[in-house]
């Protein structure tokens, strides 16, 4: 995926980079790599603000919460980032977002 992911930034195209950087963040997280996929995902947030590609930026920060409580984070950091995926995704009217959030933000 890392090989993958850095042969499609070399054709300089930046559709859908956070969508990308989030999936290889889950397959980090999934093998017990939090504080990797804490950093893609931090350059996915950036590509959020710097390439307007809001549209996955409510699941970047629900993924950062569980990452984070993964981690053992404090309780408050944690609800933090899941209620700005909450709201994110209100606003943006993604509603799937928004159910993963607030399913997120209930079961921890």
């Amino acid at each position: 995926m890392e090989e993958g992911l850095a042969d499609w930034r070399a054709t300089g195209t930046g559709f859908l980079e956070a969508y990308t950087l989030a999936l290889l963040a889950e397959a980090k997280a999934s093998t017990g790599q939090i504080s990797e996929a804490l950093a893609l995902l931090e350059d996915a947030l950036i590509a959020v603000s710097d390439k307007n590609q809001g549209l996955y930026e409510a699941e970047l920060h629900r993924l950062k919460g569980e990452f984070l409580l993964q981690q053992g984070a404090a309780a408050g950091e944690v609800e933090l980032l899941f209620q700005q995926a909450i709201e994110i995704a209100q606003r943006r009217q993604a509603l799937s977002q928004e159910l993963r959030a607030v399913v997120a933000c209930s079961l921890w």
